[in-house]
């Protein structure tokens, strides 16, 4: 039922401004433990090598981040992504940076990346209508 979802998802939002999704398919998709493991290979790169892998431009461009680059995180390193999905095809972005020591790393984190999206898009669905907005794109621009 849709109007439930974005009642609840929009009271979730309004309330605490937080929601927990359960049996989400990003889970099923990429499951935490394979995510876990790619990820502590990743930032087990020795930082000088984690540096070349460094993107230059914080908006466009997938691949390192170092501490304190984005200020709003309070995390220590990040691994930026941008989409590459067909539907971005053509925006202007350089592809994204993957490190050659782990070959395996794209094919984990670009699907687990498209699942995020599509959930994203869902919960920002649900909350356009919640608040009886015509398009998401009203909650995107106010980014």
């Amino acid at each position: 039922d849709h109007d439930l979802s974005a009642r609840t998802i929009g009271e979730a939002f309004r309330t605490s401004g937080v929601i927990l999704l359960r049996d989400c398919p990003v889970q099923k998709a990429t499951p935490p433990a394979v995510l876990f493991k790619a990820m502590t290979e990743l930032f087990a790169i020795p930082e000088e090598k984690l540096l070349s892998y460094q993107v230059s431009d914080l908006k466009n461009e997938g691949g390192y981040i170092v501490s304190g680059a984005w200020r709003s995180l309070m995390l220590p390193e990040v691994w930026h992504l941008v989409s590459e999905s067909k539907s971005t095809a053509g925006r202007n972005r350089p592809p994204n940076i993957w490190p050659s020591e782990l070959p395996h790393l794209r094919s984990i984190l670009v699907p687990y990346y498209e699942q995020l999206a599509e959930v994203a898009s869902a919960v920002l669905a649900a909350v356009a209508r919640y608040y009886g907005l015509r398009s998401v794109r009203i909650l995107m621009d106010a980014r």
